[in-house]
């Protein structure tokens, strides 16, 4: 095949710039490590990137797949596993060889549980992360990409349980209300046919029982912080889905597993394999709601961890895709709302649940 003169000079720019790189330095000593997303892209051909940040990033657009652009994305995606283990923590990440990436900051985990009814969370070290994606199965509502400052949080390691609310509901909180399961899974499965606003009683309820109350709901930057956990794939294991991995209704439009065996109902919060932050179900199972209100786009998003609108929306923003979506809505970047009823109905659904966040 033949390689544009283009793409190979920015292949070699790039080795160049691995050959710099490893050279013994620490990560505060070296120059590149500020930036390396920008750094790896910084020759690329304009035809295979997308600027993003007001044009001060840049970052290959496969939306649209190229041949001619392999080699240069294959070289970019190299670069920036050279700068993650040279650099370390410094706006990196460092892959395993089982495809999950490590903690973006490179600091350890930890847990922690206020309470003997509250829902064990998991502390996310501060970092930043490009958020949304230009990849072929992304939707358009996914872009455009920006980089996203998110300060140190902790998230509950699982989506709040039925056992979790109705301990709730049966100590006077969540308005005592008891979401129906239909039938098909109580206990350890998470809680649905929760609204936004039935999701807030509970986290009302947990800040009752600790002082300071540093409970709330995540918005959408900390979702997908927290989902894609340091990776840039379309799930936090790679680019491709199983049965293996979540649960959804059937891969229609993704690579990997075909099986298109009916999926009733939801499963146990823990039964998949965490992501390499240690949480489970950001993938499928139910969806999650976050407190931001839809918007078509990322155009005027913030580049910070704020919440876009509120307190109460219109649209509704939803998160992770659930045992009623298909491969596509299940990726880290992935979107979806609900619209609230004219009647003023609660937006109440039998595949949506939330999980909570706290400041630590």
């Amino acid at each position: 095949m033949h390689v544009p003169v283009s793409i190979a000079l920015f292949c070699l720019s790039v080795w160049s710039a691995l050959a710099i790189i490893a050279a013994p330095a620490t990560a505060q000593e070296n120059p590149l490590c500020a930036d390396p997303s920008s750094v790896c892209a910084d020759n690329l051909p304009e035809t295979c990137l997308e600027r993003v940040g007001a044009g001060s990033i840049a970052i290959p657009n496969n939306a649209t797949p190229s041949p001619d652009c392999d080699a240069a994305f294959t070289a970019y995606r190299a670069c920036l596993t050279n700068f993650a283990e040279t650099c370390g923590e410094v706006g990196a990440t460092r892959p395993r060889s089982s495809g999950a990436i490590e903690l973006s900051t490179g600091g350890a985990l930890s847990t922690f549980q206020d309470c003997d009814q509250c829902p064990t969370m998991v502390v996310l070290e501060a970092g930043r992360f490009l958020m949304g994606s230009t990849s072929k199965y992304a939707y358009r509502n996914e872009r455009p990409i920006r980089a996203v400052e998110t300060p140190r949080f902790a998230i509950s390691d699982t989506e709040i349980t039925y056992a979790q609310w109705d301990v709730c509901a049966l100590d006077g909180g969540c308005g005592g209300y008891v979401p129906s399961d239909s039938g098909k899974g109580r206990g350890d499965h998470p809680a649905a046919e929760v609204s936004l606003e039935d999701a807030q009683l509970y986290v009302d309820w947990l800040n009752s029982k600790v002082e300071g109350a540093p409970y709330r709901l995540p918005t959408e930057a900390e979702w997908e912080y927290a989902a894609r956990a340091g990776t840039t794939t379309e799930f936090s294991w790679g680019d491709t889905l199983s049965r293996d991995r979540a649960l959804y209704r059937w891969n229609t439009r993704m690579e990997g597993d075909r099986d298109r065996s009916i999926v009733r109902a939801s499963v146990a919060v823990r039964t998949f394999s965490p992501n390499g932050w240690g949480l489970y179900g950001m993938h499928g199972n139910v969806s999650e709601w976050v407190i931001d209100c839809y918007e078509r786009n990322y155009e005027d998003a913030p580049n910070t961890a704020n919440a876009v609108g509120g307190p109460l929306c219109k649209r509704q923003v939803k998160r992770g895709g659930s045992w009623k979506s298909d491969a596509r809505s299940l990726r880290s970047s992935a979107r979806q709302f609900a619209s609230r009823p004219r009647s003023g109905r609660p937006m109440r659904y039998s595949d949506v649940g939330f999980r909570v966040v706290s400041s630590p």
